[in-house]
Formats: C-alpha cells, structure tokens, sequence
C-alpha cells in the first residue's frame, strides 16, 4: 500500500490490486474520526466486509480498455469484431482489464503515484496504461491516458469507478440530456429525455430504489453534499468524458458516479444510436487521454481551524 496524503486528505493506493484507491479520508482539525469521502464499497456494505481483495471492494478503480458491460462479450472496431475475454463470474465482460492487472509503480511522492499497466499476455489487442494519482491541498485528482501499442487500430475506452458514502442526508446535483433505460444483463435499452423523477439538475436526494443507468450529454460536472459529514465534492472532467454512470444500489451505504468516454453497453466504435458516444479508434502509438478531479469544500458551520481557511 502506497499513503498519499497533504494536510488535509489522505489517500491509500493499492498498485497490485487493479492500481485502485483503498480509501479517501479527509482530515480535519481538532477531530479524532476522519469523515471519508471515497469509501471501499464492500467496506459499506451490509455484508460488513473490510479488506480490499479486489479492486471491485475499493474506493476507486480505473476502466479501460472498455467502461462497464460488453454485449456479447463482442467489441466492433472499423467493422472488425473482437472477442472479449470474460474477467469475472458474470456471462459479460466487465469494466476492462485495469482493474483486474497489477499496475507497476513508476515514481511516487508523498502527494502523488504514477503507475503503468501493460495488456495482459494474450489480451485481444496490446495497449499501455499510465495513471496518475495527486493530491492538493483540497482535491483528488487522477489522469489516465490508453495508448495503442499494437501494429494495427484498436478500440479504447476509459472511466473513472469512484464509490462515494450515502446515508439518508446525502443529497446529488448534476445535468445531463438523456437517460438511458436497464435492460437485461444491465444494459442499457433505449434513450430518453431525462424524465423528472430521474433528474439531478437540481439538488436532491439520492433514490431509495434500484439505479444502474447511463446518462448521456453530462455536463462534465456534479455536486455532492453530505450534510452529516460537514463537506460537499465537486467533481469535474475532462472534455472528452461526457457520459455519466450512475449507480446506487439502496440497501448499501455508498453510490457511483463514473465519468466516461463512450456509453455505457455501446462496444462499437461507430454509433449505433443517435445519442450513443462511441468507442475511440487508436492508431498505432495513439493516446486516449481523460482526467477526473474531486474538490472538497467544507460546509460552513461544521469545520474550524486551518481546513476553514482554504
């Protein structure tokens, strides 16, 4: 384990087990307890389990060369199916191999790591990963680039699977244009206008049922606020990171935002719906390069000291 930290957040990073975030704390003046602001999913959840096994239990993982499901464990690139190994016990492959390797240390500091990844031996196509975990003062950011080391095109994809912490205070805030409908498998089945009742574009709390839905024509931004915890995140990314994953199963005490570069379930890289963002196709030493940043604003009433000061 790798401990990131500044004055006032700490961050644990396993490289082995998927490069992955173990946790996120923030650190305040004066209090023993420091209020988390990515939590291990499995940490949280009502099976009470702690230790991160697989990256899939930790507080962040990095997607690629895909983000979430595959349909048919088939990607399309230029018109040229390609077989996808299935990565767990599900019939579909699931969120790349990120989070399944080992990623390497390149350099680190007390305030940021640097890790590569290379396609696992016998990967369809071969690419690089470089990732890059840093803290300020007051934010997270990580930077993952793809690069195609292959001899001929390949598909690429990448996202960001953060977990946050939710109990019932917890409220959410985003914009996006369309709502895509679960279907079968958990993929997504048709489009639509994002209906009320699913709209975040005002502040409100998070749902009490089921959601695993893609939304389409994000922003690029969102507002976190956890009353109880006495802090807000505003999560920003970059330009090329236009769908939005959300997911938030309701009998677990944590939910997902996952900024992405293509739709989820869409392993084409020609559109295959009207709003659906396609796959990228990466020429031979191409990257495919996205950022996601996590600012932390403290809510006024709750800290004190130097925190109050930023």
């Amino acid at each position: 384990m790798i401990e990131l930290h500044t004055d006032h957040l700490r961050a644990r990073v396993l490289p082995e087990i998927g490069g992955c975030i173990a946790s996120l704390d923030l650190i305040l003046p004066d209090q023993k307890t420091c209020p988390v602001l990515l939590a291990p999913a499995m940490a949280n959840a009502v099976s009470g389990a702690a230790k991160v096994e697989d990256a899939r239990q930790s507080a962040h993982f990095a997607m690629l060369p895909y983000v979430n499901r595959v349909p048919g464990n088939v990607i399309v690139c230029d018109g040229t199916p390609i077989p996808m190994p299935r990565n767990t016990d599900e019939p579909l492959a699931l969120h790349g191999a990120g989070w399944n390797g080992a990623w390497k240390v390149d350099r680190s500091g007390p305030d940021h790591c640097d890790m590569i990844l290379h396609a696992p031996v016998g990967y369809p196509f071969e690419f690089r990963a470089d990732q890059r975990i840093e803290l300020s003062a007051s934010s997270l950011t990580i930077r993952l680039s793809m690069t195609n080391t292959s001899t001929g095109p390949i598909p690429a994809g990448l996202g960001f699977h953060p977990y946050f912490p939710r109990d019932p205070q917890t409220q959410l805030q985003f914009h996006a244009d369309w709502f895509w409908l679960e279907g079968p498998g958990h993929l997504p089945t048709d489009p639509i206008r994002v209906p009320p009742e699913l709209d975040f574009s005002k502040l409100r709390l998070l749902p009490a049922t089921w959601r695993a839905n893609c939304y389409t024509g994000w922003s690029g931004g969102a507002m976190i606020i956890q009353p109880s915890m006495g802090y807000r995140v505003m999560m920003d990314a970059s330009q090329n990171l236009r769908d939005l994953m959300f997911y938030a199963p309701p009998d677990y005490a944590f939910f997902a935002l996952e900024p992405q570069s293509h739709t989820s379930g869409y392993a084409n890289t020609d559109a295959t719906a009207v709003v659906a963002k396609p796959m990228t196709v990466l020429q031979p030493e191409q990257s495919l390069v996205g950022w996601v940043r996590l600012d932390v604003v403290p809510e006024d009433g709750n800290v004190s000291g130097d925190w109050a000061k930023i």
